[in-house]
């Protein structure tokens, strides 16, 4: 029965994430991505770096109470579901990538401001 949930979820996990975190994201999507990811298994690893990219865009621009708390879940169901090494692995590269990236940013901001303040 759970190698059936297996197949089931590399089967149906690629067809239902891009609908489910298309945009503009809906407070149901955000929802049912909760519920999918905590069901997925590692079927899950494969898709870990495009719903994350999703739920962390959707949390950039949306401020509204009901969908940022809906996202909040579905993040928070979507970390505590990673399991294997390999969406471990993943998550951990996205992450220092995001880092890097965001630190990169404020250096070139910063170098930036100073330079203009120079001038």
């Amino acid at each position: 029965m759970l190698n059936q949930l297996k197949v089931r979820a590399s089967t149906v996990f690629p067809v239902l994430i891009p609908t489910l975190i298309s945009t503009p994201m809906t407070v149901f999507n955000a929802r049912a991505l909760a519920s999918l990811v905590t069901v997925a298994g590692n079927a899950l690893s494969k898709r870990l770096t495009i719903i994350l990219g999703a739920l962390g865009k959707v949390l950039e621009e949306d401020h509204h109470g009901e969908l940022q708390s809906a996202v909040d879940d579905a993040l928070r169901a979507l970390l505590a579901s990673i399991q294997d090494p390999e969406g471990l692995n993943t998550l951990m590269l996205l992450l220092l990538g995001w880092s890097v990236a965001s630190a990169l940013q404020a250096c070139t901001y910063t170098e930036g401001s100073v330079l203009q303040g120079q001038e």
